[in-house]
């Protein structure tokens, strides 16, 4: 699984929310605009792999974000299916050779991880300063 641990993020949560009380919410938005930034190309890899999941499953791929983490997640109650189209399906033995780490969602964030890591390195230098000036 493709993912960016952040050491000490409990401690700049708080540290943020002393400073000013609005902060923490910044730092959900920063998460959510790098997840939204990656949305695009995880709908056309699926697009690309699974001309068939149509654009019901296609248009399930969001971005999702807390104070914590940022991801991109696809699938809804109304289209459950979203997943087998992303990893297959062993019961109905869909996409033979599927690949273990899916074919958008993951992929997308691996191929974009330098990417994400010199973003997350800029706006939380940003965030940073701004909370604690210097």
């Amino acid at each position: 699984m493709a993912e960016l641990k952040v050491v000490g993020l409990r401690e700049l949560r708080r540290g943020l929310a002393q400073a000013d009380a609005a902060l923490p919410k910044e730092l959900q938005r920063l998460n959510k605009s790098i997840a939204a930034e990656l949305v695009p190309e995880a709908k056309a890899a699926m697009a690309g792999h699974s001309p068939r999941a149509g654009s019901r499953a296609i248009g399930t791929i969001r971005a999702l974000a807390s104070g914590t983490r940022a991801q991109i997640a696809g699938g809804t109650a109304a289209v459950p299916w979203y997943m087998g189209h992303e990893w297959g399906s062993i019961r109905f033995r869909q996409f033979p050779g599927k690949q273990p780490e899916g074919y958008a969602l993951y992929p997308t964030v691996t191929r974009n991880m330098p990417r994400i890591v010199e973003k997350y390195t800029r706006l939380l230098g940003e965030l940073t300063k701004e909370a604690f000036p210097g």
